[in-house]
């Protein structure tokens, strides 16, 4: 159960799983996922004598472990901790309100079905909530009619523009009509010094959080790469209703409505592994015909009341709601084959009689 709640929440981690689904038992253990080694593979830090370190601390408190100096000790800890966790209850007071401060930052993708290469996401720093925007260039004025579309967006929902924008020096964001609309609306727009991308962390954060996730889901799915839009959708979908840390492990969209309470509470019951197999309502089949045909499920549409497939037969992108999911196949093995093959080593690029022992 915890695998497939693993996979079907975009492949986070097991700690907020548990908080978002607290009825799977406490003595299951999350097996190994090659998804996410593949997908989420880092350098290890640098860090020596690290354990040494901390094994000689464990043995001298051991020792003096009745003495007045450990005691002391002990309560020095227990008023900084209480100290904290003050400034954290104050600092969520004094935060930045949602829609008011905007991060944004742009990155560059393979080629999808619908010919977009770059990925731009806007950011809200209160609410840590994202809304990803696809562009087939990187040219300054589709960013500005983003950038619009969002702004009227906020206006919407909060009743007022963003005060804050935080980007990076790229061309795209530095352009004369950009200007002049934060000039016209207000908004204080701020870059961040050349080749110094630390001072945006939040951006740059969750861009690699997203693109973790999306290569993720396409692994698991096996589907090509061309399919990133619909897996990044699905992984928004997914992380607005999840834990965040900065939230005191509440999720974006909780913190987006916390004046709406009741749209406050999140419902994932629905949520299915993205890639599975499913069979879709044919709308014109004829009553002696078959009923469905065979997809491949995409995750559920922002625009539609209903989700998005994948039809095997037509290669089209299609939206219904009446459908029938089988999450213990995945069709991507077989309609496309060995794309993956090289990361998971299943066919060898050498032959295997060669080896001489």
């Amino acid at each position: 159960m915890l695998d497939i709640w693993h996979r079907r929440l975009g492949h986070i981690n097991e700690k907020y799983i548990r908080i978002v689904c607290p009825f799977i038992p406490k003595y299951l253990t999350l097996s190994f996922c090659a998804h996410c080694a593949i997908a989420k593979m880092k350098k290890k830090p640098l860090k020596k004598y690290k354990h040494n370190f901390k094994q000689k601390m464990k043995d001298f408190e051991n020792k003096n472990k009745h003495t007045k100096v450990h005691k002391n000790r002990e309560l020095r800890k227990k008023d900084k901790a209480n100290t904290q966790q003050q400034y954290i209850n104050l600092e969520s007071y004094g935060s930045f309100k949602p829609g008011e401060f905007i991060v944004c930052d742009l990155k560059h993708m393979p080629a999808s079905l619908d010919s977009y290469e770059y990925l731009c996401t806007f950011t809200c720093l209160g609410t840590r909530l994202s809304e990803s925007v696809f562009f087939s260039t990187r040219l300054s004025s589709e960013f500005l009619e983003a950038y619009k579309k969002f702004c009227k967006h906020i206006r919407n929902k909060t009743g007022r523009y963003p005060k804050y924008l935080q980007t990076d020096n790229g061309k795209e964001f530095i352009d004369k009509h950009t200007k002049e609309y934060n000039l016209k609306k207000g908004i204080t727009h701020s870059f961040t010094s050349p080749h110094s991308s630390l001072q945006n962390p939040v951006a740059e954060r969750i861009n690699r959080t997203i693109g973790e996730g999306c290569l993720a889901l396409l692994l698991c799915a096996h589907l090509p790469l061309c399919f990133w839009t619909y897996a990044v959708n699905s992984f928004n979908f997914v992380k607005a209703r999840t834990p965040h840390k900065s939230l005191n492990f509440s999720n974006p969209i909780s913190s987006w409505n916390i004046f709406n309470t009741h749209r406050a509470s999140i419902d994932l019951y629905d949520i299915r592994i993205f890639g599975c197999e499913a069979y879709v309502l044919d709308e014109k089949s004829l009553k002696a015909h078959p009923k469905a045909f065979r997809c491949i499920y995409l995750g559920p549409s922002d625009t539609h009341k209903g989700c998005i497939f994948y039809n095997l037969y037509t290669k089209k992108i299609i939206f219904s709601r009446n459908f029938i999911l089988n999450e213990q196949c995945v069709p991507g093995k077989t309609y496309f084959p060995n794309i993956y093959d090289r990361y998971f080593g299943s066919t060898p690029p050498f032959d295997i009689s060669d080896l001489t022992f």
